[in-house]
């Protein structure tokens, strides 16, 4: 069995003066459980002329692309028994004003927003857009407290800047229920007890529902490679775990039809 791979601390560092036309790209490739992959190999493609960079993680999961210009990419990462991760709409804008004005779709609506190049997704998200369901908790991309959904790929809003999640999808814990109809995933953690102080919560979420929606017979160790990505210190993880089996079990039922 392949383990999965992650792109944590995908962050373009773009100063917000003086007028520069290039930036660096730096994060770090983990395991699902937040480990360092090292020795990992990334290709960093410009949609716009397919022109392609190529790096290599370090000891500590650490790659860095220096000199990237303005533009949308593709960053794909792949090491010796992992799956294979592609990040796309990598989106990078190189600031020359304090304040930039964007747009965040997030949930199926458009937010029109003014803030700075500096503030996070997770920022946007809470303090802009209204939408306190995403959690801010280590900041560091380690808990997964903040995960959300960006174009059917889970990430951490407290690692990204808000002015790269332009004309991404973005989806959080309050756009999972259909009207008053709760999820299913929903619905299982409450069932089952899998929430006790809630924080973690809205994270266990996205990744479960993400999951279940991509792939309704995932089989039980991937699933558990993949909730192993967020941190609890409440539960004890079993009620969680009952819930997404019981959620994935009600939605292979349903996807199988009468």
């Amino acid at each position: 069995m392949k383990r999965w791979l992650a792109l944590a601390g995908l962050v373009f560092f773009a100063p917000p003066c003086f007028g520069q036309s290039v930036a660096t790209l730096r994060g770090h490739v983990t395991d699902a459980s937040g480990g360092a992959v090292a020795g990992a190999q990334l290709k960093l493609t410009l949609v716009a002329t397919g022109a392609v960079r190529e790096a290599a993680s370090d000891v500590n999961g650490a790659y860095e692309f220096n000199q990237v210009q303005p533009g949308k990419y593709i960053l794909e990462a792949s090491a010796q028994g992992f799956q294979a991760r592609r990040q796309e709409n990598l989106d990078l804008l190189v600031a020359t004003a304090s304040t930039l004005d964007i747009t965040l779709s997030v949930n199926g609506r458009g937010y029109a927003l003014r803030l700075e190049p500096r503030r996070t997704l997770l920022d946007a998200i809470r303090d802009e857009c209204g939408l306190t369901g995403t959690h801010a908790g280590c900041e560091h991309g380690a808990c997964g407290a903040c995960t959300v959904l960006l174009d059917g790929e889970p990430i951490r809003a407290c690692l990204m800047f808000a002015v790269q999640a332009q004309r991404a999808v973005i989806r959080t814990v309050e756009g999972l229920a259909t009207g008053e109809a709760l999820h299913a995933v929903q619905r299982a953690f409450i069932a089952h007890h899998g929430v006790q102080c809630g924080f973690c919560t809205p994270g266990f979420l996205m990744l479960a529902v993400n999951a279940l929606e991509r792939q309704p017979d995932i089989g039980d160790d991937d699933m558990l490679d993949i909730l192993a990505s967020n941190l609890c210190r409440c539960t004890g993880y079993q009620n969680i775990i009952k819930a997404v089996r019981a959620a994935a079990a009600e939605m292979r039922k349903v996807s199988a039809g009468p």
